[in-house]
């Protein structure tokens, strides 16, 4: 924490604090954007998380029907400043990257599936891995491979000065989160005789605090940072429930999305999934 002045604070410094940089209020905005969207929305809340085993809090978990499929969102919200806004490098996506592992019915092994859902194989009961060009994370595509804040220093120099503290604390929530919902998602599939159910972690920030900046396979910057509104990032991280059969589900990306970028993320997935 920076050193702090001797001056109390006032009405009015809590006033400005509300108004600027209050991560509670941002995360009421994406609750009521998240709501208007459809989604059935739960704020606030504890979890264990399954590395350290201590609890921590969760922003916003919601749950959106797709037609006969379920939508969970692990939202962590931050409100970045302007100053300080998120920088995502990306690569080209390897084919070991291009998978999203989806919760379905235990007999769901000879129901047709959903356009989204184009298997290689036949997995596991529970728990099955999407790929192929009807997925939602292809070959080739970017995906980010590496966070980072970029900001100025307060001195006459003013150099820039770059950290990504703040934003892991957010992602890594996201991905604990998420495995809460991954049970969730299991518990609906059990009742189930067809649908797939996506558990997908986010964090969201204000309009124009994202940017990627994209490099070719061999590490080459090939464009100038520029603005987006929702980034893939990989993170490949595996779920240790053990009561899906057979091979565990993994997370394989998480979403990076401004509040503007929600809805037609959403609608993306939507129509994958019609």
């Amino acid at each position: 924490m920076a050193k702090l002045a001797s001056e109390p604070i006032t009405k009015d410094d809590l006033d400005a604090y509300l108004a600027s940089v209050s991560d509670f209020q941002f995360e009421m905005v994406v609750h009521g954007e998240l709501a208007r969207l459809g989604f059935d929305c739960r704020h606030g809340g504890t979890y264990s998380d399954p590395i350290t085993s201590k609890h921590r809090e969760f922003d916003i978990r919601a749950i959106g029907r797709i037609g006969a499929h379920r939508l969970y969102l692990a939202a962590e919200c931050k409100n970045l400043r302007a100053n300080f806004p998120l920088l995502v490098s990306r690569l080209p996506r390897t084919k070991h990257e291009a998978y999203l592992d989806v919760v379905c019915p235990h007999d769901q092994s000879t129901a047709p599936p959903p356009t989204l859902v184009t298997y290689t194989t036949t997995p596991p009961a529970g728990s099955r891995r999407v790929v192929g060009a009807d997925s939602l994370y292809r070959v080739g595509d970017p995906t980010g491979k590496s966070l980072t804040q970029v900001g100025r220093e307060i001195k006459k120099e003013g150099d820039l000065v770059a950290g990504d503290s703040e934003i892991y604390d957010r992602w890594s929530q996201a991905l604990g989160s998420s495995r809460d919902l991954f049970v969730e998602a299991s518990e609906w599939a059990s009742d189930q005789r067809d649908g797939i159910a996506l558990v997908l972690p986010l964090v969201v920030v204000p309009d124009g605090r994202l940017w990627a900046a994209d490099y070719n396979a061999l590490g080459e910057l090939i464009s100038s940072p520029t603005q987006a509104e929702s980034i893939s990032h990989f993170v490949g991280a595996p779920i240790k429930l053990d009561f899906f059969h057979g091979r565990r589900p993994e997370i394989s990306h998480l979403e990076f999305i401004t509040l503007s970028g929600l809805e037609p993320w959403i609608k993306r997935i939507a129509g994958l999934l019609a």
